[in-house]
């Protein structure tokens, strides 16, 4: 089993997550949705003020480092997985990873690192920061035959990078999205034939035409909450069954999804069958739901 070190990188952007409890007016306040991801602009700029009276909890954070940690808390060996990126030394940690650009990539331990991986994960929130280092990125994982795994991000992403997303797909081996964001990118890709879950992850396979490593199947992944997670491979679709997790309190879904991502990415850079990544991955995010939501109350 080859778990060296660097065998996975990861790109993303670390951050501080603010967690709490809210009323359902705060999110009015903003124009926010639950279960859902938005931009941060100038229209919710006093929101980290006004999450004081709620007594929020500070953790590291950021979808990207979510995955790594939870990936790297299963695996049998240290620094299987290297994750690149930038912090800052703003109140908020904001705006550290503008900074990483291409030439980042060309510093020679860096270099070093990306010739090391066969796997490399990312998200398309870091579109919003460089489509040039993930272009790069491709290029790489085609030219050495190596695994792409790229994760959708959230639905508002979608119609702001359509043409992003239609160059990136091609280089995907894995892609992961849940439902809201799978339908938004198919919708946004002029899919309409059928709202169907399993229609719309065939059709968004085939835009995965997977130039990088053959060896591996293409797969598209859509988690659907607490209801099943569609897995479609081969120009067929599968439906994994999501047990019902019982707690008295509200559940705290923050996270469940990245942690998703790693329990899976544990599993499938050790080449278990696809059956087992799934698995893996709905009991580390379960895992998280019930230690934030003890956590939260």
């Amino acid at each position: 089993m080859d778990l060296r070190e660097n065998l996975v990188v990861c790109i993303g952007s670390p951050m501080i997550d603010v967690t709490a409890r809210v009323r359902y007016d705060l999110l009015q306040k903003y124009k926010l949705k639950p279960n859902n991801a938005t931009s941060y602009n100038k229209d919710c700029s006093r929101i980290f003020e006004d999450l004081e009276e709620y007594g929020p909890k500070l953790s590291v954070g950021g979808s990207i480092t979510n995955t790594v940690m939870s990936a790297q808390s299963v695996l049998p060996s240290p620094h299987t997985i290297c994750y690149l990126g930038l912090t800052g030394k703003d109140d908020f940690d904001l705006g550290a990873s503008a900074f990483l650009r291409e030439e980042f990539l060309e510093k020679n331990d860096i270099k070093t690192v990306v010739n090391q991986a066969k796997y490399f994960y990312l998200s398309a929130f870091f579109l919003r920061i460089s489509y040039g280092v993930i272009r790069k990125i491709c290029k790489h994982v085609s030219e050495k035959r190596k695994v792409l795994i790229f994760n959708i991000g959230a639905p508002f992403l979608c119609q702001q990078y359509t043409k992003e997303f239609e160059e990136i797909l091609p280089y995907v081996n894995v892609l992961i999205g849940n439902e809201e964001e799978s339908k938004q990118l198919a919708n946004a890709l002029n899919y309409n034939i059928s709202n169907d879950t399993r229609d719309i992850a065939l059709f968004l396979l085939n835009q995965c035409k997977a130039t990088g490593n053959a060896t591996r199947d293409t797969l598209v992944i859509i988690t659907r909450g607490n209801r099943s997670i569609i897995v479609a491979s081969k120009q067929r679709s599968i439906e994994f069954h999501v047990p019902s997790l019982q707690m008295k309190f509200n559940l705290n879904t923050s996270g469940a999804g990245d942690y998703f991502v790693g329990g899976f990415l544990a599993n499938y850079i050790q080449s278990r069958p696809i059956q087992d990544c799934i698995q893996a991955g709905i009991a580390l995010s379960f895992k998280l739901i019930k230690e934030k939501t003890l956590e939260i109350d």
